[in-house]
């Protein structure tokens, strides 16, 4: 009885190490299309801020960062714009009519650097104005900021950050 024991565990022993594969295929994952730059407040979908009609100028930050496996061996020219043109197809996929936040209404950096060794660029801030007649309280604006250009590949899905900016 005991020897039948033994032989069945030695022969289940022997099939486990057997089913073992030692040869592991992977496909070829070419590391330049994992590099590229992209805005990190985009990842979490529509940011919310609310901007109070205080007279006082008003900040949102901004930025853009370098995903790769290493850090950049030199300076990355980023350019940062408002895409105004995407207002109304957000306003389909999402049943809403947010108006554009008036040109007046804010001002904001169009350039900026990744430097060498470093994945982020310094924070940027929109400044908003909110002693303007362009805007109203009680209304909510969307203001798209996307990297326009980029001396590295930009990440599509995370080029542009969606800020919801309501008035009180």
């Amino acid at each position: 009885m005991l020897t039948i024991r033994l032989l069945t565990g030695m022969f289940l022993l022997a099939t486990l190490l057997e089913a073992c594969e030692t040869d592991i295929y992977l496909p070829e994952q070419p590391l330049a299309s994992f590099i590229h730059v992209y805005m990190p407040q985009a990842v979490n979908g529509v940011v919310k801020k609310t901007v109070k009609l205080s007279g006082e100028p008003q900040s949102i930050p901004y930025g853009a960062s370098y995903g790769a496996q290493e850090y950049p061996t030199e300076d990355i020219q980023v350019q940062f714009g408002v895409n105004e043109n995407a207002i109304d197809s957000f306003n389909r996929a999402n049943s809403t009519q947010y108006a554009l936040l008036p040109a007046p209404a804010f001002t904001m950096t169009a350039n900026a650097i990744i430097p060498k060794g470093q994945l982020w660029t310094e924070p940027l801030d929109i400044h908003i104005s909110t002693t303007i007649k362009e805007i109203e309280a009680g209304k909510t604006y969307l203001l798209p900021v996307r990297i326009e250009a980029s001396s590295v590949k930009i990440s599509e899905q995370l080029r542009t950050t969606w800020f919801l900016i309501k008035v009180e």
